[in-house]
């Protein structure tokens, strides 16, 4: 999910490749958001895709 984010794909089109709701895709998103601190879903997707690469 958070690939697809990065590239810039819509929530619609993540949904769908990965066999999500729409609502479920953004309540995910929003979460992370939440969680980063950030204030839309553009800003924290790096910083995930940084810790996530840690791991």
């Amino acid at each position: 999910m958070l690939r697809l984010t990065a590239d810039g794909s819509p929530t619609r089109e993540i949904a769908e490749r990965l066999r999500l709701s729409v609502a479920t895709v953004r309540n995910h998103l929003s979460v992370i958001t939440r969680k980063t601190g950030g204030r839309n879903r553009s800003r924290p997707v790096p910083r995930s895709l940084r810790r996530f690469r840690d791991l």
